[in-house]
């Protein structure tokens, strides 16, 4: 008896050791002072941090909510928390009004990106655009129904031609894939254009499906095994000659 309550006990131990962790090394690392200056959260599991719950409650079919619920249940409605996403320590803000002082102080607050988007950048363009001017090259296709409504007319082409082409396949189709394929080619023809040529909208596609693991793994690390590391040693970009 005495012996299984010694393995329960080291078990609780280990489990509750390992799991306050990742809140023992960036107190270390920040110092005391700076690490109690951070709003109430949890950094969760080293290394993986709450990367799971996040990916659970945004992939699709899942509820954003319940996160961001989960956190209000635990630390109270303070309007912003400490976590741990994709490899990096985070501040997540729920707040409208700290939400906007943040995207309109471009002086104390600068954009920054995962290392997995950093991949992409060329020259250091990410980091050089602002949020104001990103939101505004993002927003400006898609603002208003006037311009939507230009969109109709080919967003319908292209799914009639990916309904004819599975129509006509005589093995079993992957039909999320199939489905995210044409949703790729209209939302890359709204931002480039309807010109864009059909051989360049398959490069990109294809430039897409091999950063996309890069880009959205939860676990942005270079170790044997993960999706990252695959992606990675996958086939380089400068390959891709768009």
């Amino acid at each position: 008896m005495l012996s299984v309550c010694v393995i329960i006990g080291s078990v609780l131990g280990v489990y509750f050791f390992v799991r306050k962790l990742n809140e023992v090394w960036y107190l270390v690392k920040l110092g005391r002072r700076v690490y109690k200056s951070l709003p109430s959260g949890d950094l969760g599991w080293p290394l993986i941090g709450s990367s799971f719950s996040f990916y659970k409650a945004f992939k699709a079919g899942g509820d954003p909510d319940s996160f961001i619920h989960h956190l209000i249940s635990r630390n109270g409605r303070v309007g912003m928390y400490k976590s741990h996403l994709y490899g990096r320590p985070t501040i997540i803000v729920t707040d409208p009004e700290i939400c906007r002082r943040i995207y309109l102080d471009d002086q104390k607050f600068k954009p920054n990106y995962p290392k997995s988007v950093k991949l992409l950048e060329v020259n250091g363009l990410f980091s050089r655009i602002d949020h104001k001017t990103f939101y505004r090259i993002m927003a400006s296709p898609l603002n208003g129904y006037e311009i939507l409504s230009k969109y109709v007319s080919f967003i319908e082409e292209i799914m009639s031609k990916g309904l004819e082409e599975w129509s006509t396949m005589k093995e079993p189709i992957e039909l999320l894939s199939e489905i995210g394929s044409l949703l790729f080619k209209v939302i890359i023809r709204i931002f480039l254009g309807n010109e864009i040529p059909t051989p360049t909208l398959n490069k990109l596609e294809a430039l897409y499906k091999h950063l996309g693991p890069v880009i959205l793994s939860i676990l942005p690390y270079d170790v044997p095994g993960l999706t990252y590391h695959h992606a990675l040693k996958g086939t380089p970009v400068d390959d891709f000659n768009v």
